[in-house]
């Protein structure tokens, strides 16, 4: 048997101990921007919320100079106008542009080439939490000659706005998002005793027309007594969610669009990739490294997590944990831990305090320990 020790580290678990700091202007950059066609699938982290209208996607060296991690959020700045988004990492994407929704792009107001600003978000305690809860949020659909208004109806239009936030959401006031809304053949219904007779529980659903319904965030109220959200505060993010949130739909609005087609056809990808299918396991890592993926996270609280793997020599616990870093970004510092010991066992806790303060001033990285004994 032999064991291997990591643990992980984030630049600002050090910086503040409560856990609310000062945006970072220092790390800022400034990048150019191109938009996502659509979904892909991303590295995903169970616990950790995913809203693929708000993200940005960043290579591995912008995420290091940022001092960021994979899933953590950030402040998008384009102009006068900034929106709070989720960070992706993605191994193709080149070191001077980004790549971002076209949502997010929308409500930025900016084209693609556009030189855009981005900069770590330190507003909420753990980096990778989503904003507060709103308690109430009022939507208007947007006028629009692309949709087929008259081939919709009002219950599906609700069962998709129920369907759409059943995912938390990120949003801000004046944010536009679109929510599918897909007609199938036998339609699917909550309750089953609504199935016509001859509709076999066992019959798969056949899409027979599919729809984007674009909303405008009118106001936004974070808590009961709290007045709503205005354009005249500071960017302001909340998350909504079905089963937290009022969501009140106002009479329609009329507004100007930049990239409706790329907006209706990137809603449309994120349906795709939002429904698995049965041979595609709803993963693309195996549960071990899933599981491991997850606490390594180095924001999930204000201190190192530390992770011991056991096992046979020769079982890929290296490997593992390599791909496990890679996924989120993090660089690995390895350590042996005998060369530790070499010298004197006085000078063990020594040793292991420089290794420790290396492994803070690469934050974010993970520590990690090996050869325990000279004899592995």
């Amino acid at each position: 048997m032999s064991a291997l020790w990591c643990s992980s580290f984030t630049r600002l678990a050090s910086a503040s101990t409560s856990g609310l700091t000062e945006s970072l202007g220092d790390d800022a950059l400034t990048l150019r921007m191109y938009l996502l066609d659509h979904v892909d699938l991303f590295p995903a982290v169970t616990s950790i919320p995913s809203d693929s209208n708000a993200v940005v996607v960043l290579s591995l060296a912008n995420l290091r100079r940022l001092g960021l991690v994979s899933h953590s959020l950030v402040t998008v700045r384009h102009g006068d106008l900034a929106h709070v988004a989720q960070v992706q990492l993605q191994l193709h994407v080149a070191d001077d542009i980004m790549y971002m929704s076209p949502f997010l792009a929308h409500n930025l107001q900016c084209v693609e080439t556009a030189d855009v600003v981005v900069e770590p978000h330190t507003t909420y305690p753990r980096m990778q939490a989503m904003p507060p809860t709103a308690s109430r949020v009022e939507i208007a659909p947007i006028l629009s000659n692309a949709s087929s208004s008259s081939a919709r109806d009002e219950s599906h239009v609700v069962h998709a706005l129920h369907a759409f936030f059943a995912t938390p959401r990120l949003v801000q006031h004046g944010d536009i998002f679109g929510v599918p809304v897909v007609g199938t053949y036998p339609e699917k219904h909550s309750n089953p005793h609504l199935l016509e007779p001859s509709c076999s529980s066992t019959d798969v659903p056949v899409i027979v027309h599919a729809d984007v319904v674009l909303f405008r965030v009118q106001a936004m109220t974070w808590h009961d007594d709290g007045p709503p959200c205005s354009s005249t505060t500071s960017p302001l993010a909340l998350t909504v969610l079905k089963a937290s949130t009022t969501v009140v739909q106002t009479p329609a609005t009329a507004t100007r669009l930049l990239h409706e087609r790329q907006l209706r056809q990137y809603a449309l990808s994120a349906m795709a990739a939002a429904a698995p299918l049965p041979a595609v396991p709803p993963s693309i890592y195996p549960h071990h490294m899933q599981k491991l993926i997850e606490w390594l996270h180095p924001t999930t609280v204000s201190l190192p997590i530390s992770i011991a793997l056991s096992g046979v020599a020769g079982s890929g616990k290296k490997t593992l944990l390599y791909n496990a870093a890679n996924a989120l970004g993090l660089f690995v510092l390895e350590v042996a831990f005998a060369e530790l010991t070499s010298t004197s066992e006085l000078q063990l806790l020594d040793n292991v305090h420089l290794v420790m303060q290396k492994a803070k001033s690469m934050a974010p990285c993970i520590l990690f320990l090996n050869r325990f004994f000279v004899t592995e």
